[in-house]
């Protein structure tokens, strides 16, 4: 974590800190006013594929996949004007993810913005916003119908149980999955159930053990 990019005012408790920035898994930064990042962890960093030190003072928008920048910069904004926290959901860098802007004060207010995956992830605040400009990643690549089918390979349905869910005969279930394997380079429905649990396409309590026909 780089300490040094914290505001001394944001600091408190460093225990407390750590133990946010470090031990929960979440992706953490701090917005001030001006929109700019004044604080990331390393989570953020890896995230975007840069050193923490060098997004230190860069627009939070900057460093948000293109298709999700007005509506994120939105949410930020909103979460300076409201004193409740601003909880979307919604697809970055290809997976589902929970994200919270809260506002904080201090010398002057800033924004706090934690985001972690959201798969199988129900408590905290209920999420008050589904994003419209999401950044799907290699799921941006699949039909409206290959999402329904690979959400319920991830849910461990066979191919007869999707085709009866789905009102469709098994043939095109099956042409559905093998056009999955094709789009996602993957062999077989097993790689296509991880693909669809990592992704949060599936809430893992709604995963069977067994994903095999």
């Amino acid at each position: 974590m780089t300490r040094a990019a914290i505001s001394p005012e944001l600091v408190g408790s460093p225990a407390c800190w750590d133990a946010l920035c470090d031990d929960t898994g979440c992706g953490v930064c701090v917005i001030g006013a001006n929109g700019r990042l004044e604080f990331v962890n390393d989570q953020v960093a890896g995230d975007t594929g840069r050193p923490a030190s060098t997004l230190i003072g860069e627009l939070y928008a900057a460093v948000l996949p293109e298709q999700t920048r007005n509506e994120r910069t939105l949410l930020v904004k909103k979460a300076f004007e409201s004193p409740e926290p601003v909880v979307a959901v919604g697809m970055l860098r290809g997976t589902l993810h929970r994200t919270i802007y809260r506002r904080v004060e201090g010398i002057e207010p800033k924004v706090l913005v934690i985001d972690r995956p959201a798969i199988g992830v129900d408590n905290g605040p209920r999420p008050s916003i589904k994003m419209r400009d999401e950044d799907a990643g290699v799921l941006a690549k699949l039909t409206a119908r290959e999402l329904d089918v690979l959400r319920l390979i991830g849910m461990g349905l066979s191919t007869a149980d999707i085709a009866k869910s789905l009102h469709r005969s098994v043939k095109t279930i099956e042409w559905h999955r093998v056009s999955l394997g094709n789009k996602l380079n993957v062999a077989n429905r097993v790689e296509l159930a991880r693909i669809a649990i990592r992704a949060g396409v599936v809430p893992l309590e709604d995963v069977e053990p067994d994903t095999t026909d």
